[in-house]
């Protein structure tokens, strides 16, 4: 069954369907020639329904729209401007802003694709004008827009979320204490690699004094609030995910009033642009929803955990296979499609094991992360070669990201040994 299940689905791929097209017909010929023909198709009728009457999904549409409002106001345009000031005496420059921006615009858009496009169509052409490094500059562009799915709001812990029906809030709060460590670590290796390869950061035309680049900062504030405003009505259960992300909407649209860049054009593009970006997710979603449900009516999930059970293998051993498995996965699918094709596989074995939900929720999410950065599906490396076009190659974007996968592993690496990283916040709420 495993073997005509991925040989199905590879030859669907091969023909250059889409996932979610792939992943729904292949898990359509499961259900018809394994468990009971047509009259199986209504079991995929209600794994989609289920799937989509998933409460902590209605929050995905609104955190979506978040990011679109902040892009369309251009308020990451001003963010960078306040920084640039403030960084170009530091030793990194220019590109430690890049760490910082793609964390303030992933804490409000969840994705990082979304964080990658919008911090590089900004700094990219910018930085390179300046005689930046190509390969550091892409490299930071590439491990910091792969923080967009780490710090919350997150798309896939959401998702996440939805097919193990773990706690949003908790799961979000949880992977705020790694996300810190994690921008940390990006920072610190900006900062050494400045020092030990000073050519890779030009020194500054000209350096305004800092009485002059502090008060810039208050550009700051607006992000800052909204973070909290989202962040904190959930830690303090102030209000439910849901809540939160409609009053994060709201507070976008004020500020985007504020700075007078409001307008009924933009609020329109910001609003076909979640539809897009919705339609995709939930597609693909469908899909593999459709796949999932084949394999578990069939068995297959329940027989590979017990399989891998009767191996008798230590905890440690089957937990790195465990990451080993997501970090060759990673490589080339999504992870959309990687969290809901998986999950039935993977999540099992993990309580089995013991360890906490809300503490693998960070862990695939680091592991989704990598995949991010990682040929040759690597999707932010596909976005920022659309912005740097015949500039650069894929080659020499995967060798800007090595560093930063490498962090993302010493991340990952602390969180396993020392879990209460990941689930001190929650248990504090």
């Amino acid at each position: 069954m495993s073997t005509l299940a991925t040989t199905t689905l590879l030859i669907l791929m091969a023909g250059g369907l889409w996932m979610g097209v792939g992943l729904g017909i292949a898990g359509l010929i499961i259900l018809y020639f394994f468990a009971g023909g047509t009259n199986s198709f209504q079991i995929a009728t209600v794994a989609i329904w289920n799937m989509l009457y998933s409460f902590p999904l209605v929050a995905l549409p609104l955190f979506i729209l978040l990011g679109e409002l902040l892009v369309q106001f251009g308020l990451s345009v001003r963010v960078y401007r306040a920084l640039t000031p403030l960084f170009e005496r530091l030793p990194g420059k220019l590109l430690l802003s890049n760490v910082v921006l793609c964390s303030l615009f992933g804490a409000t858009s969840g994705s990082s694709m979304a964080t990658a496009a919008t911090v590089g169509s900004a700094a990219y052409p910018e930085l390179r004008a300046k005689g930046y490094n190509r390969t550091a500059l892409l490299g930071s562009l590439a491990g910091s827009g792969t923080l967009g799915i780490l710090i919350p709001p997150s798309i896939p812990i959401i998702i996440y979320a939805s097919l193990t029906n773990v706690s949003v809030g908790a799961s979000f709060v949880a992977a705020v204490i790694p996300a810190i460590i994690a921008i940390c670590l990006f920072l610190a290796f900006v900062v050494l690699q400045a020092k030990f390869r000073p050519e890779y950061t030009p020194a500054a035309a000209e350096v305004i004094p800092l009485r002059e680049a502090l008060p810039a900062l208050v550009n700051l504030l607006p992000v800052v609030a909204l973070i909290g405003c989202v962040m904190g009505t959930i830690y303090f259960g102030l209000a439910t995910v849901t809540e939160s992300a409609a009053l994060g909407v709201l507070a976008a649209v004020v500020i985007g009033m504020l700075y007078k860049a409001c307008s009924v054009k933009r609020l329109c593009r910001a609003l076909i642009g979640t539809s897009l970006t919705c339609a995709a997710i939930g597609f693909v979603m469908m899909g593999a929803m459709i796949f999932s449900m084949a394999l578990a009516v069939v068995g297959l999930p329940r027989e590979i955990v017990e399989f891998v059970q009767s191996l008798e293998l230590s905890p440690w051993v089957l937990l790195l296979a465990i990451y080993v498995f997501y970090f060759v996965f990673g490589m080339f699918i999504g992870a959309t499609e990687m969290l809901v094709t998986t999950l039935p596989f993977t999540f099992p074995l993990i309580l089995a094991l013991g360890h906490d939900p809300i503490w693998f929720a960070v862990v695939i999410v680091i592991l989704c992360e990598i995949g991010q950065i990682t040929p040759p599906a690597g999707f932010v490396l596909f976005i920022l070669k659309g912005i740097a076009g015949k500039d650069t190659t894929m080659g020499e974007l995967a060798r800007g990201s090595v560093p930063y996968v490498i962090l993302l592993m010493m991340v990952l690496a602390l969180i396993t040994v020392f879990p209460q990283i990941a689930t001190y916040l929650p248990s504090a709420m």
